[in-house]
């Protein structure tokens, strides 16, 4: 899983967004619906690189930031971050980009301590950190702290304020937090749909807003001087699990875009796309040739391959025509990609020895300290 890239000479600053619960098939702009609470996103997809076929590692919030900060996928039965990987020997996103001068900001809307992230941030090689605690309230809420995972927009104004005085070039590193459950009361110009903290609508409503925030956001930062030089990276930590789940594939895929007018050409693509591959793009983006060691690829030059995913105890593997989980005992489920015929049987076959095959060499490495080169 060693990785390493030739290096560039220009170095763009990165502004890295995960997206609390945002699911693929919400996005208009990407699944084709008609739900109409994503108009900003829209049509930032319009213009960016977008994935069709992009999947989440896990289903909870520190899987995706493991995935995308370290290229280490979740195992059953092994610590993850925040919880004993971080003293292990592996490669960190902050610290590569500060070797090569950058500044590194992680921003939060959820509480300081949640997921320990704060600690996180710190071992992933972040030189500034701040959550809810840090944030001031700016909008007109019906309940100041009614959300109890913090609130978008404030948490955008927030970044912006810090990106405007930081030194050039920068990694900021930002995750969101009102689209979680329980969903707050927002106001009334952002709830089209009947409010509720554990419904459908509610969480449209919140989406809504989440929506309305990043495109505030994204305007304030369209007129700041260093825009022109910054590539933006929008994913979804996971989709939200209570709505809209027919397949098991349903509760990985989320959107995905590459954004950076005149840098990146506008397009779609339909390459197998995972959260794993996030750490790999952005040392590629950024130009660095540092060796590191990550499960995913550049998304730059990913043209096929597989995104592995975790739930609790059990793992999978998504290719471009089906999927297959697995207890790592047992074979649990298998299925088609889309709305593609079945693979044969011996699809899965191959399938499921690469995924016994991965889980195997990513435990050993892990176990044995040998991630990362030394």
């Amino acid at each position: 899983f060693l990785r390493h890239y030739a290096a560039k000479s220009v170095h763009p600053n990165v502004v890295f967004v995960l997206l609390e619960s945002w699911a693929f098939h919400y996005v208009d702009a990407l699944a084709g619906g008609h739900y109409g609470v994503t108009p900003n996103f829209d049509a930032l997809v319009k213009q960016g690189l977008s994935f069709t076929r992009a999947y989440s590692h896990g289903q909870r919030s520190i899987e995706g930031v493991q995935a995308s900060l370290t290229g280490i996928p979740r195992l059953p039965g092994m610590p993850y971050l925040g919880k004993g990987l971080e003293v292990t020997n592996i490669s960190r996103l902050g610290a590569i980009a500060q070797h090569h001068g950058y500044h590194t900001i992680f921003v939060q809307a959820p509480h300081r301590g949640s997921f320990r992230m704060d600690a996180i941030a710190h071992a992933a090689g972040f030189q500034e950190y701040y959550g809810m605690e840090d944030i001031p309230v700016v909008l007109d809420y019906p309940d100041p702290k009614g959300a109890a995972f913090g609130w978008d927009y404030d948490t955008y104004m927030f970044v912006d304020g810090k990106l405007a005085q930081e030194k050039q070039p920068f990694l900021a590193y930002v995750y969101s937090g009102t689209t979680h459950e329980p969903f707050a009361r927002l106001p009334a110009r952002f709830e089209k749909r009947p409010p509720g903290d554990l419904t459908e609508d509610g969480f449209l409503n919140t989406l809504y807003y989440a929506d309305w925030s990043l495109g505030e956001f994204m305007k304030k930062a369209a007129q700041a001087d260093w825009f022109k030089n910054t590539i933006f990276i929008f994913v979804a930590d996971h989709p939200i699990g209570k709505f809209g789940i027919s397949k098991v594939i349903d509760r990985f895929h989320v959107p995905m875009l590459i954004y950076a007018p005149g840098v990146i050409k506008p397009a779609s693509s339909d390459v197998v796309a995972s959260q794993l591959d996030l750490f790999p793009t952005m040392v590629d983006l950024m130009g660095f040739e540092d060796p590191f060691s990550a499960l995913g690829d550049s998304l730059l030059r990913k043209k096929d391959g597989y995104a592995f995913v975790s739930a609790g105890s059990i793992v999978g593997l998504i290719g471009k025509e089906g999927y297959l989980t697995s207890s790592l005992k047992n074979r649990l489920d298998t299925g088609a990609v889309g709305s593609g015929p079945m693979p044969p049987p011996a699809y899965f076959d191959d399938l499921e020895k690469k995924l016994l095959a991965t889980d195997q060499v990513v435990f050993e490495l892990l176990q044995s300290n040998r991630w990362a080169p030394p």
